[in-house]
């Protein structure tokens, strides 16, 4: 600005500072200006720069903004049928409500049904009317279990069918039982089985004549006594022959009268009976007496000849006995040794073993398989004379000695063979067992020694 300006702008600021009262409120924005602060500022009034008109659609409003408008513009409303656009008919609308559709006011018709509700039964139905209805109306049934009320359990409906009883569904456990045609004897029965029968199921009972089947007669039924034969009634004609006991003479006869005996009628004989009789030869005779008597069994004579015997099979051993090496032996009560003692074997009485005959048996005693004594002992019950004992066998060693001895046993007539160890001391020594074994190579007995 020329200094000339700007001290004519001074001057007039000098003279009108008393009429300056602008705020930056009072001036449009982007305007420099010296108001009432007497200082240079800048407004801040806005500028509104609208560029069109405004439609307002009913119930809208527009606020004019704070501001300087530069241009004029227009604030209308829409007009009706602008801000109701719409497809509604009377018939759309509750009776007597009234509403507006592109422009035009229309009036209602619709029923007003309100709440309605209803129970059906079963099989029933229910058409909902045309109108308007409030929600509130309920459409419902009767409850199952009012229409299914019964008692039927599970147990009295068929298998595999089902029913409702008080609302609930029930499946059938009743077995279903096929028909069938049973027929029983007399004193028979027949037990019904559990389940459901339809009905064509038949029980019968033999004819009386099916069951009473047979051949009897008159004839073949003691007398007075009935029965029933092919479903006919008998009576029987057998006399009844009374109960008699009669003894039988050797040789007798005895005729049983032709009728019914009760068992208690007896035909004996009252003769002595001998049972089976063995006997031995001898050189006397022998007296069997059986005068008068009757025999139910055999007389046996055994089979013997004069000096007959028997080459016996030595490699069948009779006995074998081991003798362990922890044997205790024993005070004898004399001579002040210690024995121990035991039986090898008892040989059971026959033809060829008793008192009257002559048996050669052969003793092996081994340890370790190796043989420490083989010898015969000899049983010589035909001789009556006195000669050398040979039924005794001696084994010495150390300070012990076995002794085995055969002897004839005085009640039953048995050939025994014994042990015995003895010693003069209670301790073996060296003793560590031995085994034994016995077998018999030759026996003979005499026709007619006794």
């Amino acid at each position: 600005m020329p200094i000339v300006d700007s001290l004519k702008f001074i001057e007039i600021i000098r003279d009108d500072v008393g009429v300056l009262n602008a705020t930056p409120n009072d001036v449009l924005t982007g305007k420099i200006f010296v108001g009432k602060s007497k200082k240079i500022e800048h407004g801040n009034i806005p500028v509104i720069n609208q560029l069109s008109n405004i439609s307002l659609f009913a119930g809208e409003n527009f606020i004019i903004p704070v501001g300087y408008n530069t241009t004029e513009y227009t604030i209308y409303s829409k007009s009706l049928s602008e801000q109701t656009v719409g497809n509604i008919r009377a018939e759309d609308i509750l009776i007597n409500k009234v509403a507006w559709s592109n422009g035009r006011k229309v009036t209602g018709n619709m029923d007003n049904n309100g709440s309605v509700s209803r129970i059906l039964d079963n099989g029933e139905s229910y058409t909902i009317s045309k109108g308007y209805h409030d929600g509130t109306g309920i459409i419902s049934t009767v409850s199952l279990s009012q229409k299914t009320s019964g008692n039927a359990t599970e147990n009295e409906i068929i298998l595999g069918k089902t029913a409702w009883v008080n609302g609930v569904k029930v499946t059938g456990t009743i077995e279903p039982i096929t028909s069938r045609s049973v027929f029983i004897a007399p004193g028979e029965t027949y037990t019904i089985p559990k389940g459901y029968h339809d009905g064509f199921g038949n029980i019968s009972a033999t004819s009386l004549a099916s069951n009473t089947g047979g051949n009897a007669t008159n004839a073949d039924l003691i007398l007075h006594k009935t029965a029933w034969v092919n479903g006919v009634k008998i009576t029987g004609t057998i006399p009844v022959i009374a109960d008699v006991t009669y003894d039988l003479p050797m040789n007798g006869i005895y005729t049983i009268p032709e009728g019914y005996h009760s068992g208690a009628g007896r035909v004996y004989q009252s003769i002595e009976t001998l049972t089976e009789i063995k006997v031995t030869p001898s050189h006397k005779s022998q007296t069997i007496k059986t005068a008068g008597k009757f025999m139910i069994d055999d007389i046996i004579v055994n089979a013997v000849d004069a000096m007959n015997y028997v080459d016996r099979d030595r490699n069948n051993f009779i006995a074998s006995k081991s003798i362990s090496s922890n044997i205790v032996v024993k005070p004898s009560g004399s001579g002040g040794n210690f024995v121990y003692s035991d039986t090898i074997v008892t040989i059971p009485v026959d033809n060829w073993h008793d008192n009257a005959s002559n048996n050669l048996y052969n003793v092996v005693l081994k340890y370790n398989n190796n043989k420490l004594l083989s010898g015969n002992i000899f049983m010589y019950n035909l001789f009556t004379s006195n000669i050398e004992d040979v039924n005794k066998l001696i084994y010495k060693a150390y300070n012990w000695e076995v002794v085995i001895t055969g002897k004839l046993n005085p009640g039953t007539s048995a050939h025994v063979i014994d042990i015995e160890v003895i010693s003069s001391s209670n301790t073996l020594q060296n003793f560590t067992g031995f085994d034994i074994q016995i077998n018999e190579i030759f026996t003979t007995r005499k026709f007619g020694y006794n």
